[in-house]
């Protein structure tokens, strides 16, 4: 049997090896999430909560284009615009699910290992840019334990972030080297950016990305698109393909935004006073907290803030490479970074330089930005990382330059280690990280210079040790911190999906507070129905799910007497509130010879009322009556809305102001409620399939070939 040779193993997988290691440490450093002792906090509670409603309504086959548990009923579609429907990666979960894994602990394991990829894309990409192993190896390092990680488990950024780097980096190497397998990995990563709530951060930086490109790159636009015509003749039909796959995904965000427009759903708390007719458009002095706020208040990027929102942080080697490359000769890639980095900053802020306010008041998508500072994680975290890199290689150009002289250089490291050591120790912190982290470095940079590094894996693990360091103290300081404030699932999204709740799992009062809250995401008539009725006639009137009645009452939808309506939900009158232009107002009253004065309130089932079946866009009921009788669903009205009742197509009358309401023969009915319509259903599974293939494309040709080299 022949000897295993340890020594071939661990030179063939060399960059594997020193990837993977500093990911067992960063998971170790976060077991506490593995644990679930630490759960995530801040927004990514609730786009945890709705990416748990989407993939398990599809892993049931499924699509859930209305929400019938976030405020008695929404369409979905902000939602699923949100976390961006169309990643295909997302199946993940439901594959660790189907392991066994608790939905928290799968979803955990899902976006530590999709924030890792994006670390590995930032690798793959620094490496096409600079190409050296080693200085792309620094930057994985550096954005790995930045303070990326924090906004992993508070917010949603690496929603955008990671498919960001991984589009950047299938751009570039399809433009240095185009093939398939780049260009589908262009398409994929395209369409999630473009197919999520807020593309608009993507396009904005990716066309300034393209202007300043043209500017700084102009001999090589030809050259580039000589390239890509080549590919084009060879692949007709593929890349014909992929842009009909681009353009249809963009259909259902400028639906939604269609709709926005239309205000049939509306966002109070963002909304705020605009006089926009956009929905999701924001005041202008909503934006004043913006990128150069959230710098200036992160404490020149050393902490990890206990509260876990306002984080710039990244390892403070970054800034001694920075000042290395400080004095060395330029380079155009270094210019278009900071240019491109600095104009971004420049056209956000909202005083001072012009741009913000003009774009604000002319460009339509600038007036749905609300957290510009949201680009220091999108964006200029990575792009900073870049420029740092960039750095480092015009230091080691100027090593090669003739005469030079070894000990100038050493001396002049000695002096930024200095500054670094006198800077730390001002600040005050005792930090045994800081001072390892320049004893590390100071050596690295002297052998680096001396070129006296005994071998590749010297350097390596030198360069990690002096990153690390660092950054390994402030993490462990800071997750393993036990009061830090943690947001739990208010466990909405527990319910199981195939039952209708019949009375709500979370407490009234937490639903409707004693004080008139301004609600995130509702349909405009709820909205209106909720600051208009007190408190005390909202959680008697809502305690019933379905209502029978047998009398209507017409109202002038512009003149709602909201008082008059309170005084009848709090009695339980039997009557029911339908607008005066509804179609189906001829008949008010039942046929019923001796109604009830009081409204029939169905709080669960019966013999005469008995749920089929229900999921997040239907519901069929059994409802067997003597007299015929007007059955109120409160689920929110929506247009979409489509019933049946023994198989006859019925009109849903918008009643009580918010709510579903439909006409019932005497005897028994078989109702049928269906939200939207079947094109969307197909265009939107057409879609996803279509990523899925892409996505399948992509694997197939990489284990076809290996187009990388580490």
């Amino acid at each position: 049997m022949p000897k295993i040779s340890w020594q071939k193993i661990y030179n063939a997988y060399f960059v594997p090896f020193w990837i993977i290691l500093p990911f067992i440490l960063w998971v170790l450093i976060l077991r506490g999430f593995l644990s679930l002792r630490l759960v995530p906090c801040g927004d990514a509670v609730s786009y945890l909560e709705h990416t748990k409603f989407f993939i398990e309504n599809l892993a049931r086959g499924k699509l859930p284009l209305w929400d019938p548990l976030w405020y008695h009923g929404v369409p979905n579609d902000f939602f699923l615009r949100r976390i961006g429907i169309f990643n295909p990666f997302y199946s993940i979960i439901v594959f660790l699910e189907s392991l066994g894994l608790p939905y928290a602990l799968a979803s955990v394991c899902f976006w530590l290992c999709y924030y890792w990829s994006g670390m590995i894309a930032f690798y793959l990409l620094s490496k096409r840019l600079f190409n050296d192993r080693l200085i792309a190896y620094a930057g994985y390092l550096i954005l790995l334990f930045s303070a990326s990680t924090v906004r992993l488990i508070n917010s949603y950024e690496m929603i955008i972030t990671i498919p960001i780097i991984w589009f950047f980096y299938f751009l570039i190497a399809f433009s240095q080297t185009p093939c398939r397998l780049f260009f589908l990995g262009m398409i994929l990563f395209f369409v999630i950016l473009a197919s999520t709530y807020i593309p608009f951060y993507f396009s904005v930086f990716f066309m300034l990305f393209l202007l300043f490109f043209f500017l700084f790159y102009y001999r090589h636009v030809p050259i580039l698109i000589q390239r890509y015509a080549g590919f084009f003749k060879v692949n007709k039909i593929l890349v014909i393909l992929s842009v009909v796959f681009v353009l249809f995904s963009l259909v259902p965000g400028a639906l939604f935004l269609h709709n926005a427009v239309k205000q049939q759903i509306i966002l109070p708390l963002r909304h705020g006073d605009s006089s926009s007719k956009m929905a999701f458009t924001v005041p202008y002095i909503e934006s004043q907290w913006g990128i150069v706020e959230e710098l200036m208040d992160s404490s020149c990027f050393r902490e990890l803030k206990p509260q876990g929102s306002l984080n710039v942080y990244v390892p403070f080697f970054v800034f001694i490479v920075f000042a290395l490359g400080l004095f060395c000769r330029i380079t155009r890639l270094a210019v278009f970074m900071l240019v491109c980095g600095l104009v971004l900053i420049c056209i956000f802020l909202p005083y001072g330089p012009p741009f913000y306010h003009f774009l604000y008041q002319h460009i339509f998508f600038f007036k749905i930005f609300r957290n510009t500072h949201f680009y220091i994680w999108f964006v200029l975290v990575p792009l900073f990382i870049l420029f740092v890199l960039e750095h480092w290689r015009m230091f080691e150009n100027s090593l090669l330059e003739p005469r030079r002289r070894n000990k100038y250089y050493l001396f002049y490291a000695l002096i930024v280690h200095g500054l670094a050591f006198v800077y730390l120790w001002s600040t005050g912190e005792d930090r045994i990280g800081d001072c390892l982290m320049l004893i590390f470095s100071y050596l690295f940079w002297s052998l680096t210079i001396l070129r006296r590094f005994p071998s590749e894996t010297w350097k390596f693990a030198l360069l990690a040790v002096a990153i690390l360091v660092q950054p390994v103290e402030i993490y462990n300081s800071f997750f393993s911190f036990s009061n830090r404030p943690v947001c739990r699932s208010t466990g909405i999204y527990d319910t199981a999906f195939d039952r209708l709740p019949f009375d709500d799992s979370i407490d009234a009062a937490d639903k409707i507070p004693s004080g008139k809250g301004v609600l995130y995401y509702v349909t405009m008539s709820y909205n209106i129905f909720y600051q208009n009725i007190s408190n005390a006639a909202l959680v008697k009137y809502l305690k019933n799910k379905f209502i029978l009645v047998d009398h209507l009452q017409l109202i002038d939808r512009s003149r709602i007497d909201f008082v008059f309506l309170e005084k009848h939900f709090l009695q339980e009158d039997n009557l029911a509130f339908v607008f005066k232009d509804e179609r189906d107002v001829l008949k008010i009253n039942s046929n019923d010879p001796s109604p009830p004065a009081k409204m029939q309130g169905i709080t669960g089932e019966h013999s005469g009322f008995k749920v089929l079946s229900f999921d997040a866009n239907d519901l069929k009921l059994a409802v067997e009556i003597p007299y015929e009788k007007f059955l109120i669903y409160n689920d929110n009205y929506d247009p979409s809305w489509r019933a049946t009742v023994n198989g006859q197509e019925v009109h849903v009358t918008q009643a009580n102001v918010a709510f579903k309401g439909i006409w019932l023969v005497a005897g028994k009915n078989i109702i049928e409620f269906h939200y939207g319509s079947w094109w969307q259903y197909a265009m939107n599974f057409i879609l996803l399939a279509a990523s899925f293939m892409v996505l399948g494309g992509i694997i197939g040709l990489g284990l076809m070939r290996k187009y990388e080299t580490y």
